[in-house]
């Protein structure tokens, strides 16, 4: 996990057979609302990645994860727990 602009991240290559999977997340005002996840779409249903609920001191921050994983579908869903959306009114996330 790294964070921006708090901190550096290198990544290393993934093996041949798999791709990276980036996820930026840049938070609003109330980044301890927001979390989520990145799931195998192709049967298992398997969560593969996951994060926050984040700081909430550190308001506008780009927090960025990744994961080598095998080619198939994924579907990503990013949840607000106050259920009020990632902006606009709440900051730029």
């Amino acid at each position: 996990l790294c964070i921006e602009p708090t901190g550096e991240c290198e990544l290393g290559p993934c093996p041949d057979s798999q791709t990276r999977i980036v996820v930026d997340i840049l938070t609003d005002n109330y980044p301890g609302e927001t979390t989520w996840t990145v799931t195998d779409n192709c049967g298992s249903a398997v969560e593969i990645m996951s994060g926050g609920p984040y700081d909430s001191d550190l308001k506008g921050a780009t927090y960025s994860d990744s994961i080598c994983a095998d080619e198939g579908e994924y579907v990503f869903t990013i949840n607000d727990s106050w259920g009020d959306g990632l902006c606009c009114g709440y900051g730029s996330g």
